[in-house]
C-alpha cells in the first residue's frame, strides 16, 4: 500500500519549478550583463537588484521544504530586501548624474520648490542640496533597521517571544512589525520624492518600470505577510495535515513568493534589458556564427565576467556611503566650530563618497583633482566609455 503524502508536501513540490525557472531567468540575465559589461557605474547597481530574484526564489523554497528553519533562510532574504532598495536609489541617482553631466546639485539648487504628495500636498519642499542628503540618510536608515529588526525577530522566536498569533501587546511581533513598517514607509516615502524632483532628467531612463517592479517585491513581500498573520489572529488558516496553522501561513507565504519571483524575472527582462549595454566587440562565446564553433575562447570570454562580478559584490562602496551619511556628520559634531549643517551634499567621485561643506569649495577641487589622478589608470577608460555610450 502506498505510503500517504502529507498535503503540505504539495506546496513544495509546486513551487520547485517555478523558484528553479525564476533563478535560471534571472542568472542568464546577470551573465549577459556581466558579458556586456560597458557600464559599470550603472550595471553594478542593476546587477545587484537582479540578484534579489534568486535571493528570494532559493530562501523561500528552503524555507518552504525546509520549515523548520525558516526563520534562518528568511534572515538573508529580509537583509537583501532592504539593500535591493538602496540600489535602486542608487541607480536612479546615477541616471540623474549622467543627465546632469555629474552637476547634479547644480541642478537641483536651480529648481523650484515642489509639493509633496497627498496627503501632504499642503507642503513644498526644495530639492537642493540638503535634500540629497536626506533622500539618502531616510533610504540607508532602512537598511541598517530591516537586518537589526531582522535578528531581533530570529532571537524572539527561539525564546518564544515573537508570537504573531493571536497578536497581543504582550510579544514582539506587534512591536517589530510597527518599526518595521514606519522604516520602509519614510523610505519609499523619500524615494517618491527624489523620483518627483528629477522626473525630468530621469525620463529618457524610462525608471517607473523599475521602481514598480522593486515596489512590487518588497511590499507584496510584506503585506502578504501581514495579511496571512491577521488570518492566523483569527483563526482562518487551517491545518494542513500534521503542519500547524502557523507553519501553513510561513509556507503559503513562502509558496507565493515562489510563482512571483519566476514573473517578476521574466519582468526583469524587460525593464532591465542588457541590450542598451551590448558590447559589439565582443567575442561570441556560446556559438560563433563565422567560425561555427561552440564555446569559443571560453578563457577570454567567462574570466571578465567573473571578474566583474567580483567588482559588483565588492560592497565597499556601500560601507563609505554609511560612513559619509552617518558617522562623519556625527564625527563633525564632536570637532569644535564644525556643525552637521554644513555638510550639504555627499558627491560620488570615481566611486568614492565624498562629504563636503557648500563654503568649502577649494577642498571639494582638490578631493575631486586627487582622486581622478589617483585613479586615472584604471577608471579614465570606463568612465569615458559610460558617459558615451549612455547619452547617445
Amino acid at each position: 500500500m502506498a505510503s500517504r503524502i502529507e498535503p503540505y508536501a504539495y506546496l513544495w513540490v509546486v513551487a520547485a519549478p517555478f523558484s528553479a525557472l525564476a533563478v535560471l531567468v534571472s542568472i542568464w540575465l546577470i551573465y549577459k550583463h556581466l558579458r556586456n559589461y560597458t557600464s559599470p557605474r550603472v550595471q553594478r547597481w542593476i546587477v545587484r537588484i537582479l540578484i534579489m530574484v534568486p535571493v528570494y526564489a532559493i530562501d523561500s523554497f528552503l524555507s518552504l521544504r525546509f520549515r523548520r528553519f525558516s526563520s534562518v533562510w528568511d534572515l538573508t532574504r529580509d537583509c537583501y530586501e532592504a539593500y535591493c532598495l538602496y540600489c535602486f536609489f542608487c541607480l536612479i541617482y546615477e541616471y540623474v548624474q549622467i543627465s546632469t553631466n555629474d552637476c547634479i546639485s547644480e541642478t537641483m539648487a536651480t529648481k523650484e520648490p515642489i509639493r509633496h504628495p497627498i496627503p501632504l500636498c499642503c507642503f513644498r519642499f526644495h530639492p537642493g542640496g540638503t535634500f540629497l542628503v536626506w533622500c539618502r540618510r531616510w533610504i540607508l536608515q532602512f537598511v541598517i533597521i530591516k537586518p537589526v529588526l531582522a535578528i531581533v525577530r530570529l532571537i524572539l522566536e527561539q525564546t518564544g517571544h515573537y508570537l504573531n498569533s493571536p497578536m497581543t501587546a504582550k510579544d514582539g511581533f506587534l512591536y517589530i512589525l510597527v518599526i518595521e513598517n514606519l522604516s520602509i514607509t519614510l523610505a519609499m516615502y523619500y524615494l517618491v520624492l527624489f523620483y518627483m524632483a528629477t522626473k525630468e532628467e530621469l525620463q529618457r531612463f524610462a525608471p517607473m518600470g523599475k521602481f514598480m517592479s522593486i515596489k512590487a517585491v518588497i511590499f507584496f513581500s510584506f503585506w502578504q505577510g501581514v495579511v496571512i498573520s491577521g488570518l492566523n489572529t483569527f483563526d482562518l488558516i487551517p491545518w494542513l495535515g500534521t503542519v500547524e496553522p502557523e507553519d501553513v501561513g510561513t509556507g503559503l507565504q513562502n509558496f507565493i513568493i515562489c510563482i512571483e519571483m519566476f514573473i517578476m524575472a521574466i519582468i526583469h527582462h524587460k525593464v532591465f534589458s542588457y541590450a542598451e549595454y551590448r558590447d559589439p566587440h565582443k567575442r561570441p562565446f556560446l556559438y560563433d556564427r563565422k567560425s561555427q564553433r561552440l564555446f569559443n575562447n571560453p578563457r577570454g570570454a567567462l574570466v571578465p565576467v567573473f571578474t566583474s562580478f567580483v567588482k559588483v559584490a565588492d560592497v565597499r562602496d556601500v560601507m563609505a556611503d554609511t560612513k559619509a551619511s552617518f558617522i562623519t556628520p556625527l564625527l563633525q559634531t564632536a570637532r569644535p566650530g564644525v556643525r552637521i549643517q554644513e555638510v550639504e551634499e555627499i558627491i560620488v567621485i570615481n566611486q568614492e563618497y565624498v562629504p563636503i561643506s557648500p563654503d568649502h569649495s577649494s577642498t571639494e577641487d582638490t578631493s575631486r583633482s586627487s582622486v581622478d589622478d589617483d585613479n586615472d589608470d584604471i577608471d579614465d577608460d570606463d568612465d569615458s566609455n559610460d558617459r558615451t555610450r549612455l547619452l547617445m
